[in-house]
């Protein structure tokens, strides 16, 4: 229909709807590249704001992630001393518990009606030595 349309016209009005559809063509190219423009200022705009805060993200993470290898090396110290310090324990443990069983042996070794009764036997030779010591008072 539309060559039917331009079959029938002469050199001028050929010319003229030329022109017309040229200006519609170029009005349709501004628009594209005024909204590319604007896309583009949009999308700058937006690196700009965004990668400032990527990148204090990014060296807040590394931060974060060399505090928690030096906390695990920390970790693992302790964990080494706190074996240690269980080894020293148990070792004095067993230590303390072989001379509490020398120290049982001893005292129950120990005659205690023969203390008792040397008990009694110096406090009769003591009692008259304090009557003597009672008279110079």
């Amino acid at each position: 229909m539309g060559d039917e349309k331009l079959k029938g016209m002469d050199d001028h009005e050929l010319l003229v709807e030329l022109v017309k559809s040229q200006r519609k063509d170029a009005l349709g190219q501004r628009i594209t590249a005024f909204a590319t423009l604007g896309i583009f200022v949009a999308v700058a705009i937006a690196l700009c704001i965004i990668v400032p805060k990527v990148t204090s993200t990014i060296d807040q993470v590394q931060a974060t992630i060399t505090e928690t290898q030096t906390l695990v090396a920390d970790t693992q110290s302790t964990i080494s001393n706190i074996d240690t310090m269980v080894s020293d324990v148990d070792s004095l443990v067993v230590e303390n518990t072989e001379s509490v069983g020398k120290a049982m042996e001893s005292i129950n070794g120990i005659d205690f009606d023969t203390l008792n009764q040397g008990i009694e036997d110096l406090a009769a030779a003591v009692e008259p030595l304090a009557k003597f010591a009672e008279m110079f008072k």
